[in-house]
């Protein structure tokens, strides 16, 4: 039993990290004038963060991707 939480706490930690690593690739092709780059990343990083309810980057990430538009 305590293998499947562990394993659900990695993958939640395996995809906050992937959805920060994605809002801050977003905020990099951004500020290198490729807005179009950056709204996917920020669009991958905003369905990552609601899924983990990482809520402080998922307002960032929203954010930049009203920033991108």
């Amino acid at each position: 039993m305590a293998g499947g939480w562990v394993g659900a706490v990695q993958e939640v930690a395996r995809k906050r990290r992937h959805g920060r690593l994605r809002k801050a690739m977003g905020d990099h092709c951004l500020l290198a004038g490729s807005p179009q780059n950056a709204a996917d990343h920020y669009m991958t990083a905003i369905d990552l963060s609601r899924a983990v309810n990482d809520f402080v980057w998922l307002g960032s990430a929203l954010e930049g991707h009203i920033c991108a538009k």
